[in-house]
């Protein structure tokens, strides 16, 4: 992707998944590396109203999965997680808690998602950042789109889930999300 400038720049993902249906509750696209702002943002977005009508999956949930990268023990983030009253739940180190789903989840977005894009240039592409079109606005839309149309009505991870965070919302309103950057 390109910058403000019409530089090529790296863009980061960072995702909130709910850990019981597995589908993409929030996300930020920014050109920071990751860190407690970015990882608050994307809890945002999870928590609130989307702007989307086919995008149900929100709340405040019980509990939030972390690993213990910088970006989730600051205490940034621990006041985010404390106003709504959210417990902070760290893996063990070195044994992660989500056994990779967000991983793979990072996967499915850059194998369906992103070869599909303007500019796209797999790795051992020569000239690769050359070949940058999409800004910043456009990746977030695309990726947003994606989650939504695609990554979250796939079996397991439909809103219309009786699963879902969205029927759980209307039981609880509270569930456990995983995050990861």
């Amino acid at each position: 992707m390109i910058d403000a400038l019409e530089k090529p720049a790296r863009p980061w993902l960072t995702v909130i998944e709910d850990d019981h249906s597995r589908a993409v509750a929030g996300y930020a696209v920014n050109l920071e590396a990751p860190s407690a702002l970015t990882t608050a943002l994307a809890f945002r977005h999870a928590i609130w109203r989307k702007t989307g009508p086919a995008w149900h999956i929100r709340g405040i949930p019980c509990a939030f999965h972390l690993d213990h990268g910088a970006d989730f023990t600051s205490a940034h983030l621990a006041q985010v997680m404390a106003d709504p009253k959210v417990r902070p739940v760290f893996a063990k180190k070195g044994q992660p808690h989500g056994h990779g789903k967000i991983e793979r989840l990072i996967g499915t977005v850059t194998h369906m998602c992103l070869p599909h894009l303007p500019g796209h240039a797999p790795r051992g592409t020569p000239d690769r950042a050359g070949q940058a079109q999409l800004t910043l606005p456009e990746l977030d839309a695309a990726i947003g789109r994606f989650i939504r149309e695609v990554y979250n009505h796939r079996p397991g991870q439909s809103p219309a889930s009786p699963n879902s965070l969205a029927s759980m919302n209307r039981r609880s309103r509270r569930t456990a999300l995983e995050g990861k950057s």
